[in-house]
């Protein structure tokens, strides 16, 4: 049957029998494969490795009671008191002194290192190596590479530890990761990439944001622009990189050695981070900006728990920073209309009267001539204009005028509105201007067909 038992009581219970059952064992080490009956292509190598199992097959146990409880197949432990509590979970590979020792019912987990994954008992899916990494962890579909890495997480499910000490401040997040040596997430679906010492993160190109329209929903143009720029206080500062440190690591808990005291640590050089100086906004005033102004955005992030902190989104700054550059531009063309009408207006004012041609070749100064009629359409310029809230057009109709309208548009020439216009002689409308942006407008008098008379009015809120 080609098992192999070196030590006392080695493969002890082993009954060959048919089907390949109870065949090519290796044993080696008191009570090592005890139990085994009918398992096949097991080995095991150290005292107890092995102990309990009976039908489960194709396991490799090394160590003192590596795999001691195991009953299943498709294992490897390495270790003394690896995989020591592992039952029925199967696919899993521990290796290191009690890597993944409590694990019981846990499937296809992969620990490597001195207590990795030493805590989970029913999680699946977990990968960690080295020494301490995954320490804590009872959940499923988590990552640690690094000493320590992810030591104080607990409950928390589907996060990434990567670097010596890379660990969460708390220990239920979920969906996060803390990249680089001591780097620490501080929140759920929340990454961070280094610790509070590094200077600088980068690379050859620009961070890209997904921008895809097909999958954008409930898309409107409502960005506040000069209202909430106007709003913001620009600053340089320096941080307190060891307080911001001290802030996020108070909750883990440091290592202890056999007599119960804590572990010194390396401490981390935070000259060249507090020595830096850096231009931007204070995350609590953008925050209120944002509120006074109405604008609803993810600028700044607020935290999600006591141990979490604010953050800015710098590069989202740029969507009202273009829609105030709109507006400006906006104002600015109304200016000029505003301009060019009290430049023709002076014009008029200051033109020479010239009265050559008469019989007597007489001039006579300040001779106007005037001829009036009272069939005239007349459309007005609204007062005021510019204008805020509200503003008044006049206008005058004769008797002899049909269809008449005055016609709304937008700077793109979309029609706002149409108001149509009944009765004749003088009239005014009143112009109200809450549902209308800061711009350039556009109202147009047309009877019988015909437009009469155009003019532009300047909203700016």
């Amino acid at each position: 049957t080609d098992n192999v038992a070196i030590g006392n009581y080695a493969l002890h219970e082993n009954n060959p029998g048919a089907d390949d059952e109870g065949i090519d064992n290796t044993a080696i080490g008191h009570n090592s494969l005890y139990s085994n009956t009918i398992g096949a292509y097991n080995a095991g190598c150290g005292y107890m490795a092995g102990y309990l199992n009976q039908t489960g097959s194709s396991n490799v146990n090394v160590g003192y009671a590596a795999g001691y409880s195991n009953t299943a197949s498709f294992q490897t432990f390495a270790g003394m008191g690896a995989g020591f509590y592992t039952t029925t979970g199967i696919y899993n590979c521990f290796v290191g002194y009690n890597a993944g020792y409590k694990n019981n019912t846990g499937k296809e987990n992969s620990y490597t290192g001195l207590r990795s994954g030493y805590s989970n008992i029913t999680g699946d899916y977990n990968s960690s190596s080295g020494a301490w990494a995954l320490h804590a962890t009872t959940t499923s579909n988590n990552t640690a590479l690094g000493y320590k890495a992810g030591y104080t997480n607990t409950t928390g499910s589907s996060n990434t530890y990567v670097g010596s000490t890379a660990d969460a401040n708390a220990v239920n997040y979920s969906n996060s990761a803390a990249i680089g040596y001591g780097a620490i997430t501080s929140a759920s679906n929340k990454y961070v990439v280094g610790n509070t010492a590094v200077t600088f993160i980068g690379g050859q190109v620009g961070w890209t944001t997904i921008s895809d329209g097909r999958f954008k929903v409930n898309v409107t143009e409502n960005v506040v622009g000069l209202d909430f720029i106007a709003r913001l206080r620009p600053v340089t500062y320096t941080m307190d990189a060891q307080g911001l440190d001290a802030f996020l690591t108070q909750n883990i808990q440091p290592q202890l050695d056999s007599s119960g005291n804590a572990i010194a640590v390396t401490p981390k050089d935070y000259t060249s981070a507090e020595n830096m100086v850096h231009s931007g906004f204070i995350a609590q005033e953008v925050e209120q900006a944002s509120m006074l102004s109405s604008f609803t955005s993810s600028i700044v992030s607020t935290p999600s728990n006591v141990d979490d902190t604010y953050g800015l989104n710098y590069s989202e700054i740029v969507v009202p920073l273009v829609k105030a550059v709109q507006e400006l531009d906006s104002i600015v063309k109304a200016q000029a209309v505003i301009i060019q009408s009290l430049q023709d207006v002076n014009n008029q004012r200051t033109a020479p009267v010239n009265n050559e041609g008469n019989g007597n070749n007489q001039k006579t100064t300040g001779a106007i001539d005037v001829t009036l009629s009272s069939k005239t359409i007349v459309l007005n310029q609204n007062s005021p204009n510019p204008f805020k809230e509200s503003t008044v057009i006049t206008y005058s109709i004769p008797e002899n005028s049909i269809n008449v309208k005055i016609i709304f548009t937008d700077s793109r020439g979309n029609v706002l509105k149409e108001v149509a216009i009944s009765q004749f002689g003088d009239g005014q409308l009143n112009v109200y201007a809450q549902d209308l942006s800061t711009g350039i407008y556009t109202y147009t008098l047309v009877a019988n067909g015909v437009t009469i008379d155009s003019k532009k009015m300047v909203c700016n809120k």
